[in-house]
C-alpha cells in the first residue's frame, strides 16, 4: 500500500501542463518580410514560483528579454507558461533583428 501511496504522489508530482500562448500583437505582421525569418534573433527571460503563487525568482521582463537577444528592433513577442504541479515558470520570448 505504501508504494503505490509513493507512485501515485511521485507521478503527481511529476506530471504537468504547459500553454504557450501568443501576446495580442499591435504590430501590422503583414508588413514584416518572414523569408528571413531565420535570421531572426531571440530573447526570453523566465521567472519560477512555487505552486503558481511563491515567487522563486523575478523576471518574465520584457526589456530583459530584448537585452538577452541582444535585439535592436522587436518583431514579435510570446509568453509561455509551464506548470508541473508543484513548481511553475512563466517565459517572455521576443524575437527580431
Amino acid at each position: 500500500m505504501k508504494k503505490l501511496f509513493l507512485s501515485l504522489v511521485a507521478t503527481a508530482a511529476l506530471s504537468g501542463c504547459a500553454v504557450w500562448t501568443p501576446v495580442s500583437n499591435t504590430t501590422d505582421l503583414s508588413k514584416v518580410d518572414f523569408t528571413n525569418s531565420y535570421e531572426f534573433k531571440e530573447g526570453r527571460d523566465c521567472s519560477y514560483a512555487l505552486f503558481g503563487l511563491v515567487p522563486l525568482t523575478d523576471g518574465a521582463r520584457f526589456i530583459e528579454a530584448v537585452q538577452d537577444g541582444d535585439l535592436s528592433k522587436v518583431i514579435y513577442v510570446e509568453h509561455d507558461y509551464q506548470f508541473y504541479g508543484v513548481y511553475g515558470r512563466h517565459c517572455i520570448h521576443v524575437y527580431g533583428q
